[in-house]
């Protein structure tokens, strides 16, 4: 657990969590049953942004100050806005834009980057209902 975590003692903090949608945001349904908006947008949301944000403040005391990192992995082109991904477009470009910020508020204690990587062979497009080739995608394992 956390807790057991002592303060100043890591050095890296790597984060590769996220979730896929891809759909038009007119098309996602909304579960009327709760009286609250759809599910699907505030799951992403939740598993994209503030999860990570979660995390980030709770490692923040336990990075060795001077002498670490915080390594966030997004998705390069999901940070663009296009159709029809525009929920996957809002949730990774708010994370971007926390990171950019962190990076500052952290400036001089710990390094901070978001590494944007290309589109990867995955099976994360097909997950979300995107049947695209990923021929010309690169292994994940290069």
């Amino acid at each position: 657990t956390l807790s057991s975590i002592g303060e100043n003692s890591i050095h890296d903090f790597v984060s590769t969590i996220g979730t896929y949608h891809r759909g038009k945001i007119a098309d996602i349904e909304v579960d009327t049953s709760s009286g609250a908006g759809s599910d699907i947008v505030a799951d992403h949301f939740h598993l994209n942004c503030v999860s990570i944000i979660h995390l980030i403040r709770l490692m923040i005391p336990k990075l060795v100050r001077g002498a670490s990192q915080i390594l966030i992995c997004t998705a390069s082109l999901a940070t663009l806005a296009r159709s029809p991904y525009s929920l996957q477009s809002a949730t990774k470009t708010a994370i971007k834009a926390f990171i950019d910020t962190l990076r500052i508020e952290l400036k001089g204690d710990t390094r901070v980057m978001n590494i944007m990587p290309p589109s990867l062979d995955t099976r994360i497009f097909a997950k979300g209902g995107d049947f695209r080739s990923t021929d010309d995608y690169q292994p994940p394992s290069r």
